[in-house]
């Protein structure tokens, strides 16, 4: 078959050995071996007759049926919308079906910090824009959530706290202001939760910059968890506070991107839970 050739909407076989090839894939990265996507890419353009940019698309389509299911997703293949709804169900049976790579999944969440580097140097980037076709609640079976799974682990995230607050230390100094660096508190470890943020930093005119972090050791595009709590007090002082995001935690080029303001207006904000009494 000629490669590159074939056009038109992508039939359930290509569909099919798609998303196979694409775990695949998944399985690889999330197994620490080394990933050659574009080897992968070319086995399907000999398969399909599509083009590698097709094929590059379809592969981003797939990152986001996972992304909505909470499941993770090729690190290098940014979700992209417009996802095909034969697609969407192949990748829904593929991954119920596939419990060898849920269990890499798991193995992935349940990773320990062993000790956090709090020298660690954050590469600074700035923040992505995700291309996702709807970001409100939609009913959809979700085997396991692990945004919240990786959220819930205190040793990641007290590790991505730990980096943030050498960050706010090195950048305070860098710009004369040895003196604010000092003051610079982990007030989730010395004052507890609930505040709604984590480290107490400071600008360089002395006023006060209230940080809370999330932490991830996936990609930037990973969604997080923001709490109810979280987002009312980042709409009560938008101009102190910021949201930092750490990414690729333990990985060989660990990012940070900032969000500045109230969470309502930086944010795409998906409800998920509800406090519930009887009544």
């Amino acid at each position: 078959m000629a490669v590159g050739v074939v056009e038109g909407p992508w039939t359930d076989d290509e569909n099919a050995l798609t998303v196979s090839t694409y775990f695949g894939m998944l399985r690889t990265e999330l197994s620490g071996e080394r990933l050659n996507k574009a080897q992968f890419n070319r086995g399907l353009q000999e398969s399909t007759g599509r083009s590698r940019g097709a094929i590059e698309f379809k592969l981003a389509n797939i990152s986001a049926v996972l992304h909505q299911m909470k499941a993770f997703y090729i690190n290098g293949y940014k979700p992209r919308s417009n996802v095909q709804s034969s697609l969407r169900a192949e990748v829904e049976r593929q991954l119920r079906a596939d419990s060898a790579l849920e269990s890499l999944m798991f193995r992935a969440v349940d990773v320990p910090v062993v000790n956090p580097a709090v020298d660690l140097v954050l590469q600074r980037t700035a923040a992505p824009t995700l291309e996702v076709e709807d970001f409100t609640y939609h009913r959809r079976a979700i085997k396991t959530d692990f945004v919240r799974l990786e959220s819930n682990k205190r040793d990641l995230g007290i590790a991505g706290e730990l980096a943030v607050v050498n960050h706010e230390k090195h950048r305070l100094v860098l710009n004369g202001c040895s003196s604010l660096a000092d003051r610079v508190e982990h007030v989730s470890v010395t004052q507890g939760d609930g505040l709604g943020f984590d480290v107490l930093s400071f600008n360089a005119d002395g006023s006060e910059r209230f940080i809370e972090v999330k932490t991830t050791r996936r990609a930037d595009t990973w969604p997080f968890i923001a709490t109810r709590n979280e987002v009312a007090f980042s709409t009560e002082i938008p101009e102190q506070f910021h949201l930092y995001r750490v990414y690729g935690y333990g990985g060989r080029r660990p990012g940070l991107f900032t969000l500045p303001g109230s969470l309502e207006d930086t944010c795409a904000l998906v409800p998920r839970d509800f406090d519930a009494y009887a009544k």
